[in-house]
């Protein structure tokens, strides 16, 4: 069975980096992938104002 869903893969540049993309896209086949800069393991902590961003141009 197939199912569609929305799949995003962020990461921290000191961290999982391209990590979370590269799983996502194992399991799923059109996944966005961020690398947010200069974050670490918080990504949402470290970095809201480009997670919000990222967020809302993945849900338009």
């Amino acid at each position: 069975m197939h199912t569609r869903t929305l799949s995003q893969g962020l990461g921290g540049e000191f961290s999982v980096g391209a990590g979370v993309e590269r799983v996502m896209r194992e399991v799923a086949t059109d996944v966005t992938g961020l690398v947010v800069p200069s974050t670490g393991h918080f990504v949402t902590e470290e970095a809201t104002d480009a997670i919000t961003k990222a967020l809302l141009d993945f849900f338009r």
